[in-house]
């Protein structure tokens, strides 16, 4: 496709120089005909070639022409991923190349491998090193590609509230991926290596109809059908089909069903006004993701995942040991066999230090979601305030869809683990309308009240999960403390 340039933003201030410019990505082409031959969803680690598409003359044409000596940069993945970095003006083109694979002098970093190709989204000039690293700390702090885009844009002021190097831990905006290979349960020849993201708040495995297809997966349950709820809050009667999964060495049958891009034409689709300018500025699908794996799966597989490294370990991964773990089981579950986790989590206002009651509630572990979520009226009985250094109009659910909302921050608790994360409304929440009174019935909570098993009243997310240390292991149904680092 052609190339797609912004340029330019217009304005000058507090010595930092503007520029937007990205590259449309291809179309996602499956490789093989309907010969009998193998499929293969591409090659990389995306399930797309890595090469020269994702380099852009004219942002190193304005990169040339800029006379600011350095640059903090915004970089993009096709799964809606992004790395903030600072880097010398000359530099900037080699360390995108570096987590492109193309810097022969250095290996890329492994969390960065499977995201490929990264583009240039947005770039900013300083004067000073020193200037150029605070920015960078500030818009790493946001959550989510548009978050961090709407802060590359902002006048975010020169407070430097750190200058100190990014490291990728936080420079990295992104949720666990996996390479996961899909096989026709009775014909393993029929073969798919596709980039799934790990999702332990989801049952099954979504992946992408086209590959569905082309492995001619048959349906489970006697051609049975499943009802779902999209990303886009839509229920939809979706096919159940059969499929071999193999992962680090272990494989199992697993029951999948169609990608949540695939319901669009199934009546389960929405549009939002934010995808008509960012999603088409860098060409985002509805979802960008080409499979999920959930919790059945994992469990299945014997499988952990570690949200902090961003990876997921066998059970019997000999260097973590983590037969030698401290765990956390799970809350029972009633008459259900999913292996999906719920845990007893506890919220309380960092700004009270403790004067204030905890919220004891029933959160799901969802590694598919971000941050964490929480019901409105429990943050409005908490008192968490807006956190106003925090970009707040806009993150992405899994399936990609735009939600408004307010970010608070509240400090998060499960055994004893403790830290400060990210919470917003529960998307439930979000859907009612605005002039809508608040329950009472919040003020009244106790802080020992926990909700029955048909519900959850949170979300404990992927950089929930990554700040408390924790694994989660579906298999034992439990959270497992991760070592501290060295």
């Amino acid at each position: 496709m052609g190339e797609k340039v912004y340029g330019r933003s217009g304005f000058l201030s507090l010595g930092m120089l503007l520029w937007s410019c990205c590259r449309r990505r291809q179309a996602m082409t499956l490789a093989t005909q309907d010969t009998g031959a193998k499929p293969t969803a591409g090659t990389g680690g995306s399930g797309r070639a890595a090469g020269s598409h994702w380099k852009s003359a004219a942002c190193d044409a304005k990169l040339s022409r800029l006379s600011s000596p350095w640059i903090a940069y915004l970089f993009y993945s096709p799964t809606r991923s992004s790395i903030v970095g600072v880097a010398q003006r000359d530099d900037v083109e080699r360390d995108l190349r570096w987590h492109n694979g193309a810097a022969p002098e250095r290996e890329a970093p492994t969390e960065t491998k499977l995201l490929r190709p990264w583009r240039i989204a947005e770039f900013r000039g300083f004067e000073s090193q020193r200037s150029a690293s605070a920015f960078a700390w500030r818009v790493s702090h946001a959550s989510g590609f548009r978050a961090r885009r709407a802060a590359m844009l902002a006048d975010l002021g020169d407070e430097a509230d750190n200058v100190t190097q990014l490291p990728l831990s936080k420079a990295l905006d992104s949720l666990t991926y996996a390479e996961v290979e899909f096989c026709h349960p009775a014909d393993s020849s029929r073969c798919a290596t596709v980039l799934a993201m790990v999702d332990t708040g989801s049952n099954d495995c979504d992946l992408n109809q086209a590959v569905i297809d082309q492995l001619r997966l048959p349906f489970a349950r006697g051609h049975g059908r499943t009802v779902v709820e999209t990303s886009a809050n839509k229920l939809v009667e979706v096919p159940i089909y059969k499929a071999k999964v193999r992962l680090l060495g272990r494989e199992a049958v697993v029951e999948l069903n169609p990608a949540d891009a695939d319901y669009e034409a199934r009546g389960g689709g929405v549009a939002t006004p934010a995808e008509d300018d960012v999603d088409k500025e860098f060409d985002f699908a509805a979802s960008t993701d080409e499979a999920v794996i959930g919790a059945d799966a994992l469990a299945s597989l014997g499988l952990i995942v570690d949200c902090s490294q961003r990876r997921i370990l066998r059970d019997d991964d000999s260097e973590l040991k983590p037969w030698k773990l401290q765990g956390t089981p799970a809350l029972p579950r009633k008459g259900s066999r999913s292996h999906c986790l719920h845990v007893k989590l506890r919220f309380r206002n960092p700004a009270r230090n403790g004067a204030h009651k905890e919220l004891a509630v029933r959160a799901l572990v969802d590694s598919g979601s971000t941050d964490a979520e929480l019901k409105r009226e429990r943050i409005k009985s908490l008192g968490l305030a807006v956190d106003e250094t925090e970009i707040p109009a806009q993150f992405e659910t899994a399936g990609g869809v735009t939600i408004e909302a307010p970010i608070y921050r509240t400090i998060a608790s499960l055994a004893d683990r403790e830290a400060l994360v990210r919470v917003s409304p529960s998307e439930e929440d979000l859907d009612e309308e605005d002039s809508e009174e608040e329950s009472e019935e919040s003020d009244g909570v106790s802080g020992s009240d926990i909700e029955s098993d048909d519900g959850e009243e949170a979300l404990l997310g992927h950089d929930a999960l990554a700040a408390l240390g924790l694994l989660v292991d579906c298999g034992k149904r439990r959270l497992l403390k991760a070592p501290p680092p060295e």
